[in-house]
């Protein structure tokens, strides 16, 4: 009733039988028979389809699909899969046909692509910035108010497939697109699909006030062959460390390692150093070139156009300078997955070179690759020979002696600063109390290894362990150990030196190696070991597990999740 607010029929089931000119309603039973008093006025509130489940019109199920059938040059079929909806105010004594539309509770955008030239798509999508709700799967809509909650499992892209390949040409094709009214983004990112390269195509601007129910907003894109084509690395998961194969422009979420955790409002990025791995120092933009740029919760970035291999680290920050969160660039032309290893007597497949190694080859210190301090997600530059050279970076690298400060949130927001220690702090980068959460054998927020790969597992569990005594050689000319591989041939591993707790310098390069793992002790971390003697007679793997204080960089063989 519109002056109480009273509701007298409460989803009332009606038919509708149409002429060419108006729709007469009628209902199917007495329940749902709307009586009209002398003097009532009632607000009609109506909605296609009709649910007899539904108890409460304030809260009719809705969603909006985060994947969609892309259907070119044809109107969306508006059936059963969206609401319809209406609202009839103060309502009399009908002497006359009421003048209303049922429209539906979604928004929809047109999208008339053309392209000057023939341009084939598997598919496209539209991304909104990084937490936004452009789709969501058990929403609802209040019939009353028209408010509409989008639940818990919500979305924020659109993904727009096709059985066959989407030809564009210079006739426009159209495309439409089912979106939540209710989406609080300034902008959307369209993006087509052309083989394995991803297409920006277009960003359109949101109108003012978002968009709205029943309505379809309107966009162009012509494309004429100038755009950008971003590599999408998370593709198989988001992680602390990006492998990139070849030269191009890439893009990553702005998320804390493997999760779905945003690392806040940034607003800028950069790339904090970077080096190919020797001890020549590269110039600025020979691995990634400085423009690295933020929109809709991504970062972006371009390597050299001639692609160099090597190893860089980019920084996002808040408006006011703060560091939020960096990410490891492994630039490296290898698949992790297919040159996976697994040695004889073990059933864990481990990855064929440490992190940030440039090679495989024992000859050389390509194969070294980066340090970490245990826990820490971000690398620091390993040796780029077996004098305890470091590499050469272009950038900076600073050293910190560990103070009260130290602690997790401080690694973070310094991912270029080699916390030192010693006996007086107890051997850990972190002043209060360990933390032996920070690397495990699930895989965390703080891991360093790429999507797919965790830190090791020590002790009897760890791959060394279980490999045997028999089954690994030491190579004494080349300096590192050779594990036998089930299939052929062996894995190497380098004595990488590390980096000393206390002074922060490059030790033993050559002649050692410590290779952490998540196993943890009171005090220190298991580590795999091994030491090279003087002499080739007197050399011998010290194959074995030592218990390593957290504060030494080391280098990190990943293994397969």
């Amino acid at each position: 009733k519109s002056d109480s607010g009273e509701i007298t029929v409460r989803n009332a089931c009606l038919a509708a039988y149409s002429s060419t000119t108006t729709s007469l309603f009628k209902p199917l039973s007495d329940a749902s028979r709307i009586e009209l008093s002398d003097g009532d006025k009632l607000d009609l509130s109506l909605y296609y389809p009709f649910r007899t489940s539904c108890d409460k019109p304030e809260s009719l199920p809705l969603s909006i699909p985060s994947e969609q059938t892309l259907t070119p040059g044809r109107e969306p079929s508006f059936k059963q899969d969206n609401i319809f909806t209406c609202t009839i105010p103060a309502v009399g004594a009908m002497e006359s046909p009421l003048e209303t539309e049922l429209l539906p509770a979604a928004a929809y955008l047109r999208i008339s692509i053309s392209s000057t030239s023939p341009a084939y798509f598997n598919s496209f999508r539209l991304e909104g910035s990084q937490g936004s709700v452009l789709a969501f799967t058990e929403g609802s809509f209040d019939l009353f108010t028209g408010a509409i909650d989008s639940g818990e499992e919500t979305y924020d892209t659109i993904g727009l497939s096709s059985e066959t390949s989407v030809t564009v040409t210079s006739s426009p094709l159209k495309i439409y697109v089912k979106v939540n009214p209710g989406f609080s983004g300034d902008k959307l990112t369209f993006i087509g699909t052309m083989g394995k390269a991803e297409l920006t195509l277009a960003e359109f601007e949101v109108p003012e006030g978002g968009f709205k129910s029943g309505e379809c907003s309107l966009y162009d894109v012509k494309i004429t062959g100038e755009f950008e084509m971003p590599g999408d690395l998370s593709k198989n998961g988001t992680a602390n460390c990006y492998i990139v194969r070849e030269a191009g422009s890439y893009k990553f979420p702005l998320v804390k390692g493997n999760s779905k955790e945003s690392v806040g409002t940034v607003a800028s990025a950069t790339v904090l150093w970077e080096t190919d791995n020797t001890a020549t120092k590269v110039s600025k933009g020979d691995i990634l070139k400085p423009q690295v740029t933020v929109k809709n919760g991504r970062i972006y970035f371009k390597t050299a156009d001639n692609f160099k291999p090597g190893n860089a680290l980019i920084g996002a920050y808040d408006a006011a300078g703060n560091l939020l969160w960096s990410w490891h660039i492994w630039l490296c032309d290898f698949d992790p997955q297919q040159t996976k290893q697994l040695y004889v007597n073990t059933s864990t497949y481990m990855m064929d070179r440490n992190i940030g190694a440039l090679s495989t080859s024992p000859s050389g210190a390509l194969s070294y690759g980066l340090f970490y301090q245990w826990g820490r997600k971000d690398p620091f530059p390993g040796a780029a020979d077996a004098a305890n050279t470091p590499m050469a970076i272009t950038g900076s690298i600073s050293k910190l002696k560990c103070n009260s400060d130290c602690d997790v949130a401080y690694s973070v927001s310094h991912p270029t600063t080699f916390i030192l220690c010693d006996d007086s702090s107890g051997d850990d980068w972190i002043s209060a109390g360990r933390d032996n959460t920070l690397w495990t054998s699930d895989k965390t927020i703080y891991d360093p290894c790429p999507a797919g790969w965790r830190i090791p597992d020590g002790g009897p569990e760890g791959v060394w362990n279980q490999a045997g005594e028999k089954s690994y050689s030491m190579d004494f000319y080349s300096k590192g150990v050779k594990f036998n591989l089930v299939s052929g041939g062996t894995a190497w591993y380098p004595a990488t030196g590390y980096i000393h707790r206390g002074e922060g310098d490059i030790r033993l390069a050559g002649q050692f190696a410590d290779y952490w793992t998540s196993k943890t002790a009171t005090q220190t971390v298991t580590t795999f070991e091994f030491h090279i003697k003087t002499n080739a007679d007197d050399s011998k793997v010290g194959l074995y597990y030592n218990n390593k204080t957290r504060g030494e960089g080391h280098a990190v063989r990943c293994q397969k999740l």
